[in-house]
């Protein structure tokens, strides 16, 4: 397991986060960590949970573009954000261009639970987030 440094990727976060596996397969397999590496500013992630991507699998688009449009929407480049920066707002732009909905009572961004949050370290450009579905709204 890789412990996340100031230096590391993202890449290398969601591979050192237990529950994340399917998300890390699904990522490499279109090609979704290289759009990730070439941002140059600070990012958050939103990650859904293996029991996240199990529920959906079935509807995952079969077109590489298709899965990564749906990834981006699991990104907010408003910055890297902890969870309490999350819950201080009530909207969160995201990388495909949409705006999604945050809910500090119910804890979650666009329909999302948080169900662990803040992985990685405290001194690298991008935080992981693991949600227990997909972002939607």
């Amino acid at each position: 397991m890789v412990v996340p440094t100031s230096t590391s990727t993202i890449g290398e976060i969601v591979q050192a986060s237990p529950g994340l596996a399917e998300l890390d397969a699904l990522m490499s397999s279109v090609g979704f960590y290289v759009e990730l590496n070439a941002i140059t500013e600070p990012f958050t992630l939103f990650a859904p949970s293996n029991a996240a991507i199990d529920a959906v699998r079935a509807e995952l688009p079969a077109n590489p573009e298709a899965v990564r449009q749906l990834l981006r929407r699991h990104v907010t480049i408003d910055g890297r954000l902890g969870s309490r920066e999350i819950f201080e707002r009530t909207e969160l732009t995201m990388l495909d261009g949409s705006r999604i909905v945050v809910s500090a009572a119910a804890q979650t961004v666009g329909g999302a639970e948080i169900v662990v949050a803040d992985r990685g370290g405290a001194d690298t450009a991008q935080v992981v987030h693991v949600v227990s579905g997909i972002v939607t709204t």
